[in-house]
């Protein structure tokens, strides 16, 4: 679970469920790269994306695969369903086994600062993630467009129709580059300035009223 989460902050905010069902056979140990599988509408029309792997997103891959190289999927804890349509099938890591991962990882949190005396810090999910990441990619200096494609929101124009999964490759690989840089300086503890989540929130409200 911690290296999914993690995995997820290495691959630039990738959208849990899609990383979560990626098997094995999905990734490219070639090119460092794996094929997530994008869903969007009532039709649930396919699209496929490709997310270029860094150094810091492989070495996460080399110590899932201690644990979960003889399953279908790299996030599996090896049970199987116990109920519903799925019942003793093996499953990958769910959205809800996530989620109740955060609320865990929250309430270690709040029992820590509560032990030093220290307010509790605010509560975090894997969207918050997603939307971090979006802002380190701007304080990274990566364009709207460049960023959409990391992240697969919908692109607008006649080249959607005919995209090819690896056209964009080049271009997000140095993406993801630059934002990997800038996560390093974060997780070495150097000085930058932090996205300030109410902040983000309260943007967001603005832009939506």
């Amino acid at each position: 679970m911690a290296c999914a989460i993690r995995f997820m902050l290495a691959t630039a905010g990738q959208r849990p469920k899609q990383l979560l069902r990626a098997t094995w056979e999905d990734y490219d140990f070639q090119r460092n790269c794996v094929t997530l599988i994008d869903r969007k509408g009532r039709q649930g029309t396919a699209k496929i994306h490709v997310v270029p792997l860094t150094g810091r997103a492989m070495a996460i891959l080399r110590a899932v695969r201690e644990v979960s190289a003889s399953y279908p999927w790299p996030f599996c804890s090896g049970v199987k369903g116990r109920s519903g349509a799925n019942k003793g099938e093996l499953l990958p890591l769910t959205l809800e086994s996530l989620k109740n991962g955060f609320i865990r990882y929250n309430k270690a949190l709040a029992e820590r600062a509560s032990a030093e005396g220290k307010p509790a810090p605010e509560p975090f999910t894997a969207r918050d993630i997603r939307r971090t990441v979006k802002n380190l990619m701007i304080d990274a200096g990566i364009n709207r467009e460049q960023r959409n494609l990391l992240q697969s929101h919908a692109q607008n124009g006649v080249d959607v129709k005919h995209y090819d999964r690896h056209e964009h490759l080049p271009e997000k690989r140095e993406s993801i580059r630059r934002y990997d840089a800038l996560l390093d300086k974060i997780l070495k503890g150097e000085e930058i300035t932090l996205v300030n989540m109410d902040t983000y929130r309260q943007q967001k409200e603005l832009s939506f009223s």
